[in-house]
């Protein structure tokens, strides 16, 4: 007996499958399995044999389901592969299978693929879970791959894709936070070559690990200046610039409200007198109010706004906190309205900015 075949029992003919006399096609399927399941070896199944089962259902083996025979063919691979090899025997019964029934060589490669890929999969990640990826283990892996009867395009795709994995968790794991060190970096870049791969980005990728040695920069190294057209003072460097509208919270009255008992008497026909106390309540609250609008700069000493109607200037020493939304940044100051900075872009990299100038003078 073939072991991964089992004889199993036809199905019953459905309702109008009995009312018309109409052959059960899947029991086609099920009676190739069985020719399968009885006999010595799977090369002893002949062409003729299942010829004769779809002559009798009426049909042909092309017109059977794809997804039963390929069903068929999957559970001899997987069984082939049980002790992580295909000896010749082995594949001389699926070459046999994939004839038998009418399987394309790409579909029987999809499906060893599947069954082999994983394996493989397993040893990889074994071989580089300790973080290196030995001459010894390549030599394995190698021997392993013939055994499963893997091309070595197969073979060297699974291990990108497994060595890529680790790489991308790992990195994940340093950037956590959203910054990376040159130390982290290089400590990256090591493990990969380690590994025996070179750590190549997209232009995506790179954008965002600019992005995060600049974070890093901000929190923990020398913050990167940047050029900017106006007069700074002695030893002031500017960090950050941006397009931005400078806001104010700016009581308005909304609206009066009157209250107070009152009555009404008549004197002549349509002229009355009200008589009673009137009391008058005001309603008003603090509105967000365009003040200006202009370029916005930040320093090491202060926020300076360079408007179209006024300059501003707030020292660093004068805010005691800030608050960051998705729109923008509100500044706390010990006195004094507090201004909102309004931008569309990089408003965490300000509020990060200003965290670090705020820490450097103690606050």
């Amino acid at each position: 007996m073939a072991a991964p075949y089992v004889e199993q029992g036809l199905s019953k003919p459905s309702f109008l499958q009995g009312l018309f006399r109409l052959p059960a096609r899947h029991n086609a399927v099920i009676e190739i399995n069985n020719l399968l399941a009885r006999a010595a070896q799977v090369t002893d199944v002949t062409a003729d044999e299942v010829r004769t089962v779809t002559d009798k259902y009426k049909t042909a083996l092309p017109h059977l389901h794809v997804a039963d025979r390929v069903a068929l063919y999957a559970r001899y691979d997987e069984y082939a592969l049980k002790d992580d090899e295909v000896y010749d025997e082995e594949a001389q019964d699926l070459q046999h299978l994939q004839a038998l029934l009418a399987l394309s060589a790409e579909q029987t490669a999809h499906i060893h693929l599947e069954h082999a890929g994983r394996i493989y999969q397993e040893q990889v990640d074994n071989a580089i879970s300790a973080g290196r990826f030995t001459d010894d283990a390549r030599e394995a892996l190698q021997r392993l791959a013939k055994y499963l009867a893997l091309s070595e395009d197969d073979a060297h795709g699974i291990i990108m894709e497994r060595v890529g994995r680790l790489l991308n968790d790992q990195a994940r794991r340093m950037t956590a936070n959203h910054k990376i060190s040159p130390d982290q970096e290089a400590a990256l870049a090591t493990h990969a070559k380690e590994l025996g791969v070179n750590l190549v980005y997209d232009s995506k990728d790179r954008a965002l690990l600019e992005k995060y040695r600049l974070m890093w920069r901000i929190e923990d190294g020398d913050i990167p200046e940047v050029p900017v057209p106006i007069t700074l003072q002695r030893a002031e460097k500017c960090y950050f610039t941006a397009s931005v509208r400078w806001l104010e919270y700016i009581r308005r009255t909304t609206r009066v409200r009157y209250s107070g008992p009152s009555f009404r008497f008549r004197i002549v026909k349509g002229l009355y007198w009200r008589a009673g106390d009137m009391g008058v309540q005001v309603v008003s609250k603090d509105v967000l109010t365009p003040i200006d609008s202009g370029q916005v700069y930040l320093t090491n000493r202060r926020v300076v706004l360079e408007g179209a109607r006024q300059n501003v200037s707030i020292p660093i020493s004068r805010i005691i906190d800030f608050h960051t939304y998705r729109n923008g940044v509100e500044l706390e100051k010990a006195t004094g309205k507090n201004p909102f900075l309004e931008f569309s872009h990089d408003i965490p990299m300000f509020a990060l900015l200003l965290r670090r100038l705020l820490h450097d003078q103690g606050k």
